[in-house]
């Protein structure tokens, strides 16, 4: 029998039939599908995943889609998946997961308090640790790594950000002036216009 899928509103449901789906079968599901997919991912040094794309994944791999608004469900499959890697002694695949702008989501620094009785709380701290974490899995997953043995790296959005953010705080320092006819002094110190020195 084939279901409108129009009419299983916003709730899982089976991509081949359209037949519903419990939410906690279809979270089961996606936690199930999550793992492969992840550890695919680890293998590729550096490899990160937006959340929307894991989810499509997800859905794809499970054959069970839904409608629902993506943060609530997604979270917890990865949630779900960061407990089952703390009680196989791994890394927290769930550090590979990225918003758009290369970040961790709130919900990874829930992971971490609940898997390692860890507490993070500044975004810088939750960069830092979702940095290393991602590092831990691809050297636990086997990927290839750089030569001199590779690193935990921010993702190069987030480490530009910093980088801007940290050039706006910084005190602006007037140029020094010639005292003879006010021109701006070169960094050589040396006046063009007058050819004085300071």
């Amino acid at each position: 029998m084939a279901y409108d899928t129009r009419t299983v509103a916003a709730g899982p449901f089976r991509t081949e039939d359209g037949s519903p789906v419990d939410v906690k079968d279809a979270r089961d599901g996606w936690v199930a599908a999550a793992r492969p997919v992840l550890i695919a991912l680890a293998k590729q040094y550096h490899g990160t995943v937006s959340y929307k794309d894991l989810a499509m994944k997800l859905q794809e791999a499970s054959g069970i889609t839904t409608r629902m608004a993506l943060t609530p469900w997604i979270g917890s499959v990865l949630n779900a998946t960061a407990h089952e890697n703390h009680e196989r002694d791994e890394p927290l695949l769930s550090a590979l997961v990225v918003k758009p702008d290369g970040t961790a989501s709130p919900g990874y620094a829930v992971s971490v308090a609940e898997t390692y009785r860890t507490k993070i709380v500044t975004d810088a701290e939750v960069e830092r640790h979702a940095a290393e974490e991602r590092f831990k899995c691809y050297c636990h997953f086997g990927a290839a790594l750089p030569a001199d043995g590779g690193g935990p790296a921010l993702m190069q959005r987030v480490a530009t950000k910093r980088v801007r953010a940290k050039r706006a705080a910084a005190p602006y320092v007037s140029p020094r002036s010639c005292p003879t006819c006010s021109m701006v002094l070169p960094t050589s110190g040396r006046c063009v216009n007058c050819r004085r020195g300071v």
